[in-house]
Parts: structure tokens; C-alpha cells; sequence
């Protein structure tokens, strides 16, 4: 179960994550696969480039707090 600090949290965060989203997803890929290049394989590395995976990942990450 989780916390409700957490939850408080998670909350707290959204209106940073709708106005940036798209870029903290973006940087998040771009680390992960600098650190990690064994994982581009399980990626569409095309949605990767045209940013419409980031921008999924934000939307959905933002859906549940709303």
C-alpha cells in the first residue's frame, strides 16, 4: 500500500510535471541510455527521436493525478 506522504508527494509534483514533462521524461531516456545502451533494443528508438514516447510516458505519468 502506499503512504500517504507519498501519495502527498506524487501530488505536490504534478503541476511541475504537466508544465515539463516532455523534457524530464526526454533527459530521463537520454541518461538511461547513455548508461544503459543494451536497453535501446527494447525501444522504438524512431519514437524515441520524434519525442512521442517522452511525451507519453509524461502524459501518463500526470493521467492518475488529475
Amino acid at each position: 500500500m502506499i503512504s500517504q506522504q507519498t501519495i502527498d508527494i506524487v501530488k505536490s509534483t504534478a503541476p511541475s510535471l504537466k508544465k515539463h514533462g516532455q523534457q524530464i521524461t526526454s533527459r530521463m531516456y537520454e541518461i538511461m541510455f547513455h548508461k544503459y545502451p543494451e536497453v535501446k533494443e527494447q525501444f522504438d528508438m524512431s519514437a524515441q527521436a520524434n519525442g512521442s514516447q517522452p511525451a507519453k510516458l509524461a502524459t501518463s505519468d500526470l493521467a492518475p493525478s488529475q
